[in-house]
């Protein structure tokens, strides 16, 4: 495959004569093009180029005995016979690829659609004789082939050779010359080269339709080729001949066209019912014309729509970029450059490949009036040639994905989550140097993939279905698109995620993961909800005044209480935080979990308790009719716990206060209240992982105690 730069010398100025003229406007006009970029790397122009598979022979070039070749005589009168060297063994090298005109049939039963074929791994030398028999015995008489000799006129070529394959001494003179010429097993393009009548040289078939072959070239070889690879376009997926003069739905021009094309992503195929309702696979080719040509090329398509898709939520998703308009000389080379470099590099996805492109790092920078977008597609396997596809748009847009990886990345380098000035307090929420979400780097290749999602949503066993209306594919395809997420359903994931974490400890950096994602994707400008009540966690968050209060040098300066440091971070932090901020139910949900977890910490510091308070009042467990009694506990055994340190006051009075103003500003009581469980457990959840993670051992050593001697 020619490199971008090669691939600039050799069709800067003759590209655009080889790109569609329409505008990109459907998948099939992407896989279209992606197959003319990759038939031009691969095999050059031409009129049969879209059919041949230079590919697939590359992990052999240059190999020894990696061609061998059966050598045949013409004559005048038609005949062909055996030379009197009738095996031909060499390495297939660069220059001979286009000789040798391969175009491969993946079908482990059958042979090539071309005269020449490829072996199978490591094969003994009756074996590789065994295949050069079949050029005569099986590829020259195919019915296909057949009915093209008897209409060209040179198929007199593949007569003879259907008439030498008769000989019944053919196979024993052919295994006898191949093993005298083969030093063990090997894997080879086995083929023939013929010595048309009255010349001294012997030609490939591809060099017989050149200018190598001087007046004798012909093009039936590629012809027969060309007509056996299309016969297995027009009678599969339950058709026996879906072909018929139409418009071509992508050139827009009447051609010969196929109804039932392979296609690279599954879609367009006759099990597909719900795509194409009443579809009748015979009739195919008029609900769904494809030029013959035209679904070569699409095939073609494949080896970058491979690479540009990856395994997510137990599917394969595909990321497929193109450009917006009419395919340009220079749109193309751009877009060449990231279908390779992302070809070339299994770890590089279509996004980090198009972002290194933009930032100016590739052959040919993206500018952005060149408007890259992308197709976004969630497909999954369901049974034998049966695939559904659950999400796909063609909006997706490079900066969508980049704007939330940097969105994350500034929340994770905020107060938030990094201590900064002078306190010696910890910052609200932990972070872990091994959690990927909890550390400040880029989310890119996270976010294109789908593990950003499938770090903080539920897990999906190793064989479990996904099904069309699971949230995370919804939420996958409109992250890379830009189409806001409904953050009620973002919620519900979240909390079923850490209801159903395994063990025994509180899932505090799961949390924390979720609670940074929620944030980025605020600020991002990526949620949205139906539901006045959630319109605060859609709101951008800064953290400001939890900035200012951690660079506060009067905090310290004077010795200042370890409560009123606690007091001012949870006062910043509610502030900054709008869903707890403006919500006075939403905000005791947070409180409780707060003290809960700040206890839990002190029980299992200085009490020394395997159960703590996070034990007895797990996540899961709560509801709204049991808030009261929960709460009721937890304040009785924060006063149990100050009573037994002889203090002066409460232990965590800062959270008790805020936890009875926080009920009395929502004016029911608590039984009453109308909050959703999944909101009431995720800020609950929240609210326990702050708490754990606010405990330090000396908290109540700094405290005011009553004096111990009265």
């Amino acid at each position: 495959m020619l490199s971008p730069e090669e691939y600039k010398t050799e069709y800067e100025d003759t590209l655009e004569s080889e790109l569609p003229t329409r505008p990109i406007s459907t998948l099939r006009d992407i896989q279209y093009l992606y197959g003319r970029l990759y038939t031009l790397a691969t095999a050059g122009g031409g009129e049969f180029s879209a059919y041949l598979t230079p590919d697939e022979s590359r992990d052999i070039l240059n190999e020894p005995e990696s061609l061998v070749a059966l050598q045949i005589d013409l004559a005048a009168d038609g005949t062909a016979s055996l030379a009197e060297e009738p095996v031909f063994v060499t390495s297939l090298t660069e220059q001979l690829v286009p000789a040798v005109a391969h175009c491969d049939y993946d079908s482990s039963a059958g042979i090539d659609h071309s005269i020449t074929h490829r072996t199978g791994q490591d094969k003994s030398p009756d074996k590789i004789a065994g295949y050069l028999v079949d050029r005569l015995t099986r590829w020259a008489v195919d019915d296909v082939v057949e009915e093209i000799a008897a209409d060209h006129e040179d198929g007199w070529l593949i007569d003879s050779l259907a008439s030498l394959g008769k000989d019944e001494s053919l196979s024993e003179r052919i295994q006898t010359a191949t093993e005298s010429q083969l030093d063990g097993t090997t894997t080879a393009l086995t083929t023939i080269r013929v010595r048309p009548p009255g010349s001294d040289k012997y030609f490939y078939p591809g060099e017989l339709a050149t200018e190598t072959a001087g007046s004798d070239q012909t093009d039936v070889f590629q012809v027969a080729m060309r007509a056996r690879k299309l016969s297995k376009l027009v009678d599969k997926n339950a058709a026996s001949n879906s072909t018929g003069s139409a418009v071509d739905f992508i050139t827009g021009e009447e051609s010969q066209t196929v109804g039932m094309a392979e296609d690279p992503l599954n879609y367009f195929l006759g099990k597909q019912h719900e795509s194409f309702p009443g579809l009748d696979p015979e009739e195919a080719w008029r609900s769904h014309p494809i030029s013959e040509d035209g679904a070569v090329t699409i095939i073609n398509a494949q080896t970058f729509i491979d690479s540009c898709s990856y395994r997510a939520l137990n599917m394969r998703v595909y990321y497929l970029p193109y450009f917006f308009g009419r395919p340009t000389t220079e749109k193309a080379l751009a877009l060449y450059d990231i279908l390779y470099n992302v070809y070339q590099n299994d770890d590089l996805t279509p996004v980090e490949a198009a972002y290194r492109s933009y930032r100016g790092d590739s052959t040919f920078g993206i500018t952005s009036d060149l408007e890259l977008r992308f197709y976004v597609g969630a497909i999954r396997y369901q049974q034998a040639k049966r695939f559904d596809v659950f999400g796909d748009t063609l909006d997706g847009a490079l900066m969508y994905p980049v704007d939330l990886s940097d969105s994350h990345q500034t929340v994770i380098e905020s107060p938030l989550f990094t201590a900064r000035g002078s306190s010696d307090r910890t910052p609200p929420l932990p972070t872990h140097p091994d959690w990927d979400l909890l550390t400040p780097t880029s989310q890119l290749r996270s976010i294109a993939t789908g593990w950003y999602l499938t770090q903080t949503f539920p897990d999906l066993e190793p064989n479990e279905d996904t099904s069309p209306d699971d949230y995370r594919i919804e939420a996958l395809v409109g992250i890379l698109s830009g189409e806001p997420l409904l953050v009620e359903e973002l919620l519900d994931a979240y909390t079923q995620a850490i209801t159903d974490s395994a063990g025994d400890d509180h899932p505090s950096l799961t949390v924390a993961s979720q609670f940074a994602q929620l944030t980025a994707l605020a600020n991002a400008d990526l949620l949205k909800t139906n539901d006045p009540r959630y319109e605060p966690l859609t709101q951008e968050t800064t953290y400001n005044s939890l900035a200012t209060m951690t660079n506060t040098e009067s905090i310290r300066a004077d010795g200042g209480s370890t409560a009123l440091k606690r007091t001012e971070k949870l006062e910043s932090f509610i502030n900054d935080t709008p869903a707890i901020n403006e919500d006075a139910q939403r905000r005791s949900a947070f409180l409780l979990g707060v003290l809960i977890g700040q206890v839990s910490g002190y029980q299992e510091s200085k009490e020394n308790r395997a159960t703590t308070l996070v034990d007895q009042y797990p996540i899961k467990g709560l509801t709204i009719k049991k808030f009261k009694r929960t709460l009721h506990e937890a304040v009785d055994k924060d006063i149990v716990y100050s009573r037994d340190n002889r203090m002066s006051g409460t232990m965590y009075a800062e959270v008790v206060d805020e936890l009875r103003k926080a009920i009395s500003a929502s004016k029911t009581d608590p039984d009453e209240w109308k909050m959703d469980t999944t909101d009431l457990r995720f800020y609950y959840s929240l609210g326990v992982t702050y708490g754990l993670n606010d405990y330090e051992p000396d908290d109540e050593s700094n405290e005011t105690n009553v004096d111990k001697e009265e």
